[in-house]
């Protein structure tokens, strides 16, 4: 998967898993006539950026300080993914997209860059009116339009496990 293997399909769950409102919107903006763009392929590729980040060093003060790895490339991912949704709605199209990306990729060239580029995904993530929503999501609805009926109109996914593990428990 463009050199990230599983860590990408891992980043794409958490966006669509934790960040609902902007995998949502992000793919809206995806499936415009004159804007659209490929919705997977772009989060590999800002999966790889994040990761690029990684390997080099970037990331590793912000590593050391919270102890972790995969959280903070997910929020390297999530703070990447919001700035392509900024600049993409401002108009480009699939013609921009190299540019986009460099673009991007220019926000995570050095430990300063990658701090503050986080620094603001969190200060954007606790605004009231923000895109990001935490929040149990079946992928599935990343793809609804306001309205369409979807799997959490027919219970929550706690109670869906909770009788499919009693389901497996009384064998």
């Amino acid at each position: 998967l463009r050199g990230t293997g599983m860590l990408s399909l891992l980043t794409i769950l958490y966006l669509v898993r934790e960040q609902k409102s902007l995998a949502q919107k992000l793919y809206q903006l995806s499936q415009n006539e004159t804007q659209n763009f490929p919705f997977c392929v772009l989060l590999i590729n800002l999966t790889k950026i994040a990761l690029v980040a990684l390997r080099s060093g970037y990331l590793n003060k912000e590593c050391n300080k919270r102890l972790a790895i995969l959280p903070i490339m997910c929020d390297v991912f999530s703070a990447l993914t919001y700035e392509h949704y900024k600049l993409w709605k401002t108009g480009k199209t699939i013609r921009d997209s190299g540019f986009v990306l460099k673009r991007l990729e220019e926000k995570t060239k050095s430990s300063s860059q990658c701090t503050e580029l986080i620094s603001n995904y969190k200060k954007y993530c606790n605004e009231k009116d923000g895109v990001f929503e935490k929040g149990d999501i079946v992928f599935l609805n990343v793809c609804k339009k306001d309205g369409q009926k979807t799997l959490d109109n027919y219970g929550s996914t706690s109670q869906k496990k909770g009788k499919l593990v009693s389901k497996y428990a009384t064998r």
